[in-house]
């Protein structure tokens, strides 16, 4: 993500490498279902399902980063960004289609307050929370 979306530098309460294991959940966008598991194997899979219920899913592997002071990244290589194009300017057959792009990416994990989360563009509130 660019740095408009990144938020504040800030420490998280301390996690390690079980505690980020699990699925999280978009709190944004408008797809049916757009959720990523976090493997114990260090393989994840992201699913999303789309307004036309076509399904999107991708796999690969992830890995925790520790950079110390209570600071944590989640990094994927090669991941899937999907993405939902805009409504405006486009034809009624496009509606609810998707643009997909493979990118490395590299995101702030954070847990407060019993919530944790990854920061997907903090600055608008977007976040993948932790579900289970």
């Amino acid at each position: 993500m660019g740095a408009s979306c990144e938020g504040p530098d800030t420490s998280s309460d301390p996690l390690s490498f079980v505690d980020i294991i699990g699925t999280y959940t978009a709190n944004f966008g408008t797809a049916t279902r757009d959720e990523i598991a976090l493997l114990a194997d260090s393989t994840y899979v992201h699913t999303y399902i789309g307004g036309t219920d076509e399904q999107f899913t991708d796999t690969g592997r992830w890995k925790f980063i520790d950079h110390g002071r209570r600071r944590y990244r989640l990094y994927i290589p090669e991941f899937t960004m999907i993405l939902p194009i805009s409504d405006r300017c486009i034809e009624d057959r496009y509606r609810g289609a998707v643009e997909v792009d493979t990118i490395a990416w590299q995101v702030k994990i954070q847990k407060s307050h019993g919530q944790q989360v990854l920061e997907y563009c903090p600055r608008e509130l977007k976040y993948y929370v932790k579900v289970k």
